[in-house]
């Protein structure tokens, strides 16, 4: 039920699709506001309120990474993680002329 007070409701929900054109590979991963509890500092967690969006998806883009995972068996492969910190610092996106938001250093170049 919606309405009640255990009810799980999540204002973010993202599809995260990195392209590593070199490899030819895709890889992705969702996040919605539970999973981004952990990454986010308690400091971050305004971050999750609507108002603040874009301040998220810096945060979220600025802390990707790519990792090795291994299983007992011996498979493995990699993915796409959210780390607790910022790996990169890409400055304020931008909307470009198609909507989509990028770095803007990159639209002013």
């Amino acid at each position: 039920e919606p309405e009640a007070p255990e009810a799980a409701f999540h204002v973010n929900n993202f599809l995260v699709i990195a392209h590593d054109t070199s490899r030819g590979i895709f890889l992705s991963l969702r996040l919605n506001d539970k999973v981004l509890m952990q990454p986010l500092e308690q400091s971050e967690r305004d971050l999750l309120e609507p108002e603040n969006r874009q301040a998220l998806l810096e945060r979220i883009i600025c802390s990707l990474d790519i990792t090795t995972t291994s299983s007992s068996d011996g498979g493995g492969g990699e993915r796409l993680i959210v780390h607790g910190h910022r790996t990169a610092d890409l400055g304020p996106l931008r909307l470009d002329a198609t909507g989509t938001l990028r770095p803007a250093a990159a639209l002013a170049a």
